[in-house]
């Protein structure tokens, strides 16, 4: 019986610290962002921006504007890294700062490129509808 109680105990502190990862903040989400990025998975940083009425629109309409989203990073990025001559690396959140209302915030990441220099940038951060934080570029 004692053993049953400290499994189930066991149980309960890994999902309230699941629960609790953070995995829902504007710092984190930003993260994930800038992740896509060095990993050049442009399709998830697509998934992470905030598309006013997304779950409204025409689902074709929508994908295909996503798709086109994703060609035009990935063709920036690219023309970007080459002209520069470097690729981000990692970034990591310095700082968030989030408006009085809770549904905007500003996100200060530190990037560190392949050749070693570093650099901030801000990213704007708001909630959609469900209350999850994502990518706010001005869509």
């Amino acid at each position: 019986m004692k053993r049953l109680f400290k499994v189930a105990f066991l149980f309960i502190v890994v999902m309230a610290m699941c629960a609790c990862g953070g995995g829902n903040t504007p710092s984190a989400v930003a993260e994930k962002a800038m992740d896509c990025f060095v990993d050049e998975d442009y399709e998830g940083y697509v998934d992470l921006i905030y598309i006013k009425n997304e779950d409204t629109r025409d689902k074709e309409k929508l994908e295909q504007e996503k798709k086109q989203y994703v060609a035009m990073l990935k063709e920036k990025v690219t023309k970007s890294a080459e002209k520069s001559g470097k690729k981000p690396k990692s970034a990591k959140a310095v700082s968030e700062e989030i408006s009085e209302d809770g549904e905007k915030a500003t996100v200060e990441m530190k990037i560190t490129y392949d050749d070693g220099t570093e650099d901030t940038n801000k990213m704007k951060m708001c909630k959609d509808k469900n209350g999850n934080w994502r990518v706010d570029a001005g869509k």
